[in-house]
């Protein structure tokens, strides 16, 4: 299995009446951005959406190229470690760590480490992986044999 090419980590915290600022202070952390349900905001092609549900995002830096196991850690790290705090986040929120893998063969992958898996799931983190892969690196399966076949 080969390294991830590409990876980008996202924390999400969503809520029909999240407040952000709170987010931030018990997080003590400033998100890369935020915005409350009904909220106007205005998209790169320059139209506007009202947004249907709240959210508090972090992101990890896109050009960073470290492992995506240290790219969790190192935006956990930025954030209050404190079990309670999450626990109460989670009782009225949905915390998501988005996961974006970009791959550019068709064998590529990884690892999460235990302990890595258990702060997850202290924090009450959930996991949402998207993987992206090139259509033309998928070997022809015209020529697989046996197990390789797709």
């Amino acid at each position: 299995m080969g390294k991830i090419s590409r990876t980008r980590v996202t924390l999400s915290i969503w809520g029909a009446d999240i407040r952000p600022e709170d987010v931030t202070r018990v997080l003590g952390c400033q998100p890369t951005r935020t915005a409350q349900t009904g909220q106007s905001i205005l998209l790169s092609n320059g139209s506007t959406r009202v947004v249907p549900r709240g959210y508090w995002k972090l992101e990890s830096d896109e050009t960073d190229q470290r492992e995506i196991d240290q790219k969790i850690e190192r935006l956990l790290g930025r954030l209050n470690s404190d079990e309670q705090v999450w626990i109460s986040l989670a009782q009225d929120h949905d915390i998501e760590l988005f996961c974006g893998l970009f791959l550019d063969n068709w064998n590529e992958g990884f690892a999460l480490p235990r302990e890595l898996m258990a702060e997850l799931g202290r924090r009450c983190i959930r996991v949402e992986v998207d993987i992206y892969s090139p259509v033309n690196s998928w070997p022809d399966s015209r020529t697989a044999t046996g197990d390789e076949q797709i």
